[in-house]
């Protein structure tokens, strides 16, 4: 369970903290030249443009990865309970149901 926890981290720090700024990042006019000549997005720095387009992107995609877990919790639990009060039409009576067996 470590391991895939720490494999999720890894790969989120990826997909949000290195790829989004580097795909947006012009780096050809520094060295190694070689390498740098391949990443030609559209920011040569952090310019306002920046701030509005990729760090926009940044903010809301934490906002989205610090509100999931909460969000698939109140799922869980929240799907059970209504197909519970769907199935006795929505009375407090435990014993009423529409399903005719246990399973």
């Amino acid at each position: 369970m470590t391991s895939i926890a720490n494999f999720v981290f890894a790969a989120y720090f990826f997909n949000t903290g290195i790829l989004l700024v580097l795909i947006n990042a012009n780096l050809t006019e520094h060295w190694p030249y070689s390498l740098t000549q391949f990443v030609d997005g559209a920011y040569y720095d952090y310019t306002p443009n920046w701030y509005a387009n990729v760090g926009e992107l940044l903010v809301e995609t934490m906002l989205i990865q610090a509100c999931l877990p909460y969000l698939t919790v109140i799922v869980g639990m929240g799907k059970p309970w209504l197909m519970r009060r769907l199935d006795n039409s929505f009375t407090n009576d435990p014993y009423k149901t529409k399903q005719t067996a246990m399973s």
